[in-house]
């Protein structure tokens, strides 16, 4: 009988620890539910004046950039604030020469211009590319600078996005079934003039990827994003 009471109390241990096995699986499934990425693509104004497509040589064109630091999120529809010291974005910028040629195959044209800076602006000047500097202060992020080209041609400039941007200081809180919902930063679109960017000169002296593969990318990028005239004496 002795023997037969044992092995019912271990048999029991064992229930036990399988039952409390199965509830810490659970409290450890709850911990372990994968997060919800949130693919995040902000939309940044910025105004080029004078607009015209004609520039006379020697002459300024200003780039003005003064937005608040709650920035636009496309894919939500929602503003999210956030305050850095600066954003650091690129200008490029590139002389076109002929239809047959994409943009990224036209010539480097940054030491076409020379840059004056007031509020943030260009600094590390390239062939094609120079970093571009916002400055946050008073709730917005500020740039100014001119533009001023040296040389006749058709040109077009326009801004890349930050390869990487920190978006930790956004707490998106929890799914309705108790996940975590993290931001994953994609993509900032610069939107030149509100899409008034001299397009049609654009495509007339340049292959457009945005015509052929109308994605919201290459839309963004070419036709919203770049700013293009011809400077003549």
């Amino acid at each position: 009988m002795a023997g037969k009471s044992n092995t019912f109390r271990f048999d029991k241990i064992l229930f036990q620890a399988f039952i409390l096995f199965v509830i810490m699986s659970g409290f450890k499934c709850q911990e372990e539910k994968m997060p919800q990425f949130e693919d995040f693509v902000f939309v940044i104004p910025v105004v080029i004046n004078p607009s015209d497509s004609i520039v006379l040589l020697n002459d300024t064109i200003w780039f003005i950039g003064n937005f608040p630091d709650t920035l636009f999120e496309l894919n939500s529809g929602e503003y999210f604030k956030i305050q850095k010291p600066t954003l650091v974005a690129s200008l490029i910028a590139r002389r076109l020469i002929g239809s047959e040629f994409s943009y990224s195959q036209q010539p480097g044209a940054i030491p076409s211009f020379d840059f004056v800076s007031r509020v943030g602006g260009v600094s590390n000047p390239g062939q094609s590319f120079a970093t571009l500097t916002f400055i946050w202060s008073e709730k917005h992020y500020k740039c100014r600078f001119g533009i001023k080209p040296k040389q006749r041609g058709i040109f077009t400039i326009n801004i890349l996005n930050p390869e990487q941007f920190d978006l930790s200081e956004i707490n998106l809180g929890l799914t309705s079934d108790g996940r975590q919902r993290i931001p994953v930063y994609r993509n900032i679109y610069f939107v030149v003039n509100n899409g008034k960017t001299n397009f049609e000169l654009f495509q007339k002296h340049c292959k457009a990827a945005s015509l052929d593969y109308p994605t919201e990318q290459n839309i963004y990028y070419e036709q919203k994003g770049t700013f293009t005239f011809r400077v003549v004496e």
